[in-house]
C-alpha cells in the first residue's frame, strides 16, 4: 500500500428470495428513529430493501470502531455521524436489487448505484442533466439508457461527497471519456485534481459510483466487501 494512502472500503449486499423473511430480525439491528422511517414505508420490497441498506451500514459502521449508532444531519440533508470526532465519513445508497455504502476516514465521501435496466428516456432528461460532450457520448452508445445511467450515478456520487445533493446543478460536473475524470464548471470554484472518483460493475445490472474528496495527489486503495443479508442479522 502506498504510504499515506486513504483507504475506501465499498460493502455491499444484493436481496435474495428470503431476505423479506429476514426482515424483523433487521429492524431489530436498527435505532428506533430508523426502524419507524423503514416501517412507513408502503411496499413489503421497500421496506426490506431499506432496512439491508441500514443493517449493511451499521454493520460496516462497527467494523471502523463505531458502536454507538446516533446520526445527525447536515445543512442540505445529508446523514452524518453525531459525534464528527471519530472523523469517519460515510454514504449510503440503494437500488433495485443492490444496497451499498462507502466508508473513510478523515474526509467526505458519496456513493450512487443504479439498476441500468432501469427504465429512463435519455433524450428528455439529458438537456438539464449532460453537457455536450457528455450528450455527444451517451449519442455515440449503442446503449444510451445504460449510459445515462452511468453519467448520472457518477455525477450524484459527486453531489452526494460535496453535501449538496440535487442543490448541485449537475451540468456543472462533466464526467470525462475514458478512465472516470471530472471537468467543473468555474463557477463551483472546486480543483478537479482534489476528487478522486471510480465506477464499478458490481453486478450485471448494477452501476456504482464513488467520489472522494482528498488532498491532490494522495493515493486511494479501495476495498470491496460483499456481504450476504444472513451475516446482518
Amino acid at each position: 500500500m502506498p504510504d499515506g494512502a486513504i483507504i475506501l472500503d465499498i460493502w455491499m449486499v444484493e436481496p435474495e428470495a428470503d431476505t423479506e423473511g429476514l426482515l424483523p430480525a433487521l429492524l431489530a439491528r436498527l435505532e428506533p428513529e430508523a426502524r419507524d422511517r423503514v416501517t412507513r414505508l408502503v411496499r413489503q420490497g421497500d421496506r426490506t430493501l431499506h432496512a439491508l441498506a441500514h443493517a449493511l451500514l451499521r454493520h460496516a459502521l462497527r467494523q471502523h470502531g463505531v458502536h454507538e449508532m446516533r446520526f445527525a444531519t447536515a445543512p442540505y440533508g445529508k446523514p452524518t455521524l453525531a459525534d464528527a470526532s471519530c472523523g469517519i465519513g460515510f454514504n449510503l445508497t440503494h437500488t433495485d436489487g443492490l444496497a451499498a455504502c462507502a466508508i473513510v476516514h478523515g474526509h467526505e465521501v458519496g456513493i450512487d448505484a443504479e439498476a441500468l435496466d432501469r427504465r429512463v428516456e435519455p433524450g428528455v432528461l439529458a438537456p438539464s442533466v449532460l453537457t455536450e460532450p457528455e450528450a455527444a457520448s451517451l449519442r455515440a452508445s449503442p446503449r444510451p439508457e445504460a449510459r445515462f445511467l452511468e453519467l448520472w450515478t457518477l455525477k450524484e456520487a459527486v453531489a452526494k461527497a460535496a453535501g449538496l445533493g440535487l442543490r448541485l446543478p449537475l451540468k456543472a460536473v462533466e464526467v470525462l471519456a475514458g478512465p472516470p475524470g471530472l471537468r467543473f464548471a468555474p463557477e463551483l470554484g472546486w480543483d478537479e485534481a482534489e476528487w478522486h472518483v471510480e465506477m464499478h460493475r458490481p453486478t450485471e445490472r448494477h452501476g456504482l459510483a464513488v467520489a472522494l474528496r482528498r488532498p491532490q495527489g494522495c493515493a486511494v486503495l479501495t476495498r470491496l466487501h460483499v456481504m450476504m443479508p444472513r451475516d446482518l442479522v
